[in-house]
């Protein structure tokens, strides 16, 4: 691979990736490629994450809301949520709740071969 001189120099905080070549056609065509890294920036420590999380529910309280993080132990991800400060109503949430759905039933099916659902 290429050296690149602002790049660090902890190879765990680089990332490979393929650019295609100069003039090459885009495609399945088989064109050269030159390969190269990326920085890729460090993961922010816990204490800078809850002070991000405490910034944003000082700008998101004047609106009545909040936001909140779970760790779902079942699906190993993290939920955030957009709550209503007064009626503690969920106005968002990433993943949605379809999405965790569909993911819980992949990990349930995963032993059947399906995923099929019906709702009388």
């Amino acid at each position: 691979m290429k050296a690149d001189a602002t790049l660090p120099a902890d190879p765990s905080l680089r990332w490979p990736v393929a650019v295609a070549a100069r003039g090459a056609r885009s495609g399945l065509t088989g064109a050269p490629v030159e390969k190269t890294e990326v920085a890729v920036p460090a993961a922010p420590d816990a204490a800078a994450l809850e002070a991000a999380r405490q910034a944003a529910n000082r700008a998101l309280a004047e609106k009545g809301r909040e936001l909140t993080f779970e760790f779902d132990d079942e699906l190993g991800r993290v939920i955030a949520k957009l709550v209503d400060t007064q009626t503690r109503e969920v106005i968002r949430q990433v993943p949605s709740a379809a999405v965790l759905a569909v993911a819980r039933a992949l990990a349930e099916g995963a032993h059947t071969g399906s995923i099929v659902h019906a709702q009388a």
